[in-house]
């Protein structure tokens, strides 16, 4: 009877030696090999580990899917944020450019009786909307789309005060069926009093 042990296996060859020879038993016989590394039944991969590395890729690229739908629609709407903003920004500049026009080349009173007479609703997508146009003149009417985005302008008149004049500009848009609108306002008054 022999004892098979390998050359790798954690105990020496010696102290098996020195044992079983002290005993009168047998002599070892060495198996060259790994001894240390498991013997499996198992080969490849199972059916259920793939099923499973599906599932957790599918999990992933829905993730990764989701994540950037969510941050390309965030994106859209900052961007269209930013640009109505502007848009309605630079239609209260034209407003004060229009004033200073008036007061330059008219009276305070003149461009006062013009704007608080004008019938300029507040909805930018109503054919009774105005807006300024490049020219700086007062547009009565549906205003053009830049990039989706509409801006128009109206005023108020300040009760008991014909110095000052409220202009409020909007700017609108829609993304994903929902309407989106900006809006910024401020008082023109007669500087050449001042």
């Amino acid at each position: 009877m022999s004892l098979k042990v390998c050359k790798d296996h954690p105990l020496s060859q010696t102290h098996f030696r020195l044992s079983l020879e002290r005993e009168g038993v047998f002599q070892p016989r060495i198996i060259p090999g790994n001894c240390l590394a498991k013997k499996s039944r198992e080969e490849g991969i199972g059916l259920v580990e793939v099923i499973i590395a599906l599932g957790v890729g599918i999990i992933i690229v829905t993730a990764m899917v989701s994540l950037a739908v969510f941050t390309l629609r965030t994106s859209t709407v900052n961007e269209r944020l930013v640009k109505g903003t502007r848009l309605t920004n630079q239609q209260l500049e034209r407003a004060r450019a229009l004033r200073d026009d008036y007061i330059t080349s008219a009276t305070w009173e003149d461009f006062y009786l013009y704007a608080s007479g004008l019938n300029c609703t507040t909805d930018c997508s109503d054919a009774g909307s105005c807006y300024i146009n490049d020219g700086i003149s007062l547009v009565e009417g549906l205003p053009a789309a830049s990039d989706g985005i509409t801006s128009c302008i109206y005023f108020e008149t300040v009760s008991g005060n014909t110095e000052v004049i409220n202009v409020i500009a909007v700017s609108t848009w829609e993304i994903g069926g929902e309407t989106k609108f900006t809006h910024n306002y401020s008082q023109l008054s007669n500087w050449s009093v001042r």
